[in-house]
């Protein structure tokens, strides 16, 4: 689901509503997703264990920064948002939606599911939601006009801070 959120604000772009763009961003969030599982299955709870506690911050951070670019071209009201399908950006967002499968690989691997379906399947779901969000996203845009990237930026953001405030509100050192 945050594949498909991501691709919605991506969809509000031009840029990334480009069939070459869209494909990139879909298969990047779908390898992504399909690898992480994966890389979680495979490393064990050592890996897993030692960035877990990190990992809602660091995709805060990514979101929240991907998010705040959007919102300050948007603002400036000049070209339109590219950096959503520079490559650099696609494996942020692509790293940032797929830091929760590694503890989900690790659980396969702890009651012995078929990780090679599962990774195929969670793959092809999260490529299949994030061509759903990027058409979704471009309907959006048309509706709202320029205030559609603002949106995707917005949105961006919105899904960090959900992913802060679940963090914060699961670890006990924020309860003080």
């Amino acid at each position: 689901m945050d594949c498909f959120a991501i691709s919605l604000a991506a969809g509000t772009t031009r840029a990334a509503r480009a069939p070459r763009a869209a494909l990139t961003l879909a298969l990047s969030f779908g390898l992504f997703q399909a690898g992480m599982t994966l890389f979680g299955w495979g490393a064990g709870s050592w890996v897993v264990g030692s960035i877990a506690g990190f990992a809602p911050l660091i995709a805060f951070g990514l979101l929240t920064g991907v998010g705040l670019k959007i919102l300050v071209e948007a603002w400036r009201g000049g070209e339109e948002v590219r950096e959503i399908r520079g490559i650099l950006t696609i494996f942020v967002l692509s790293v940032a939606t797929s830091l929760d499968a590694l503890a989900v690989g690790l659980s396969f691997a702890v009651f012995s599911i078929d990780i090679v379906w599962a990774a195929l399947l969670i793959g092809c779901m999260a490529s299949l939601f994030s061509s759903v969000g990027l058409y979704l996203g471009g309907a959006i845009s048309r509706q709202l006009g320029k205030h559609a990237e603002a949106l995707g930026g917005v949105i961006l953001i919105t899904i960090g801070i959900k992913i802060l405030i679940e963090y914060a509100s699961a670890t006990p050192i924020f309860l003080y």
